[in-house]
Order: structure tokens, then C-alpha cells, then sequence
């Protein structure tokens, strides 16, 4: 029987990083209330939905058992209800950014969420979702393994020195070279 999630538990938990995030970029972004998007970046007004992992992606500097090579894609945060998550929902919302945080390792990838979205439409083409049970309802979304968005993302372990936009400008740079070539 699959494990069957707690929504309080897993929204404190995204609700610890997010705080985890602007603690460490406190003159670059804020937090956004409510069920809006996640954060905003004060100097661009940019929006950023984040997720937070609680799975490892690495045994290196791991203080959980539980290790993923996935980015785990959410699709319907309620499935009988057909209520859209994930990417999906950030790009609805306006999101420039879609961010996933690997709480227990410090690392963090960030995507430009319209070509996040455009490359997972092909690869979940034939791919099930799969279902992740909470009391009440049940999420749907896809495991990715992370080979297959790494080349539209840009991903490190955060450290103290480096800021926010940093990070936007080294994926902006990315993705400028990926059309190029």
C-alpha cells in the first residue's frame, strides 16, 4: 500500500523552504501569501513557485535515507478534481521561475518555467502519472529523472556568497547557449 501523505505536514515543509529561501536571498526575494505564487524577485517583480524535496538527491551530505535521481513532477494537485499542480499551475499563474529544492542536500535547481513545461509535455507524452495518495485526495504527477531537465536547468548546492539573480542569469545564459547552437 503506498504511503498516504499529510497535507499539513507537506505544506509546512514548503512552507520551511520557502522561509529557508529568502533567509538566504533576504534583499532578493519575498514571500508571496496566500496560494499565489511562492516568491517573487523584489528587483524584476518575477514570480517563483518553489518546491521543497524531502528526499535526497545525493547520500552526499544526506541526513535522509530516502534518495532520488527524480524531480518528482506534480500534474493534478487533486485528481478527481482535475485541480492542475506543479509547472503546469505555475505557468497558468504567470511564474517566470519553477524552482525544486532538495531540502536535506542544499540543492537547488531552477528552470524558466515555460521551457520547463514545453519539455515535459514530451517526455510525460506516454508516460503514467503517477498517483501519490493524501487524506482526501490524491495527486498525480510524474518521477523525471533529473538527466533528462538537466540540460534546461541550472542546479548547485546553494552556497552563502552567491545571490538569487546569480542563479537567474547563469540559466538565462544556459538556455541563450542552447540557441545558439
Amino acid at each position: 500500500m503506498d504511503k498516504v501523505f499529510d497535507f499539513k505536514i507537506q505544506y509546512k515543509i514548503g512552507d520551511d523552504g520557502q522561509q529557508l529561501m529568502v533567509l538566504r536571498f533576504p534583499k532578493e526575494l519575498q514571500l508571496q501569501e496566500g496560494k499565489n505564487p511562492d516568491l517573487k524577485i523584489l528587483s524584476t517583480g518575477d514570480l517563483v513557485e518553489l518546491k521543497t524535496d524531502t528526499y535526497s538527491f545525493s547520500p552526499i551530505f544526506s541526513v535522509s535515507k530516502k534518495l532520488t535521481p527524480n524531480l518528482f513532477m506534480e500534474k493534478y494537485s487533486d485528481k478527481d478534481r482535475q485541480m492542475i499542480g506543479g509547472p503546469w499551475r505555475a505557468k497558468s499563474e504567470g511564474c517566470k521561475y519553477f524552482a525544486y529544492f532538495f531540502l536535506n542536500n542544499d540543492l537547488l535547481y531552477l528552470f524558466e518555467t515555460d521551457t520547463l513545461v514545453q519539455l515535459l509535455d514530451v517526455i510525460v507524452l506516454n508516460m503514467p502519472l503517477k498517483n501519490i495518495p493524501n487524506k482526501g485526495w490524491i495527486t498525480q504527477g510524474y518521477p523525471i529523472h533529473h538527466k533528462l531537465l538537466d540540460p534546461i536547468g541550472y542546479s548547485s548546492v546553494l552556497s552563502n556568497g552567491e545571490s538569487f539573480s546569480f542563479w537567474c542569469n547563469g540559466l538565462e545564459t544556459k538556455l541563450n547557449r542552447m540557441e545558439n547552437e
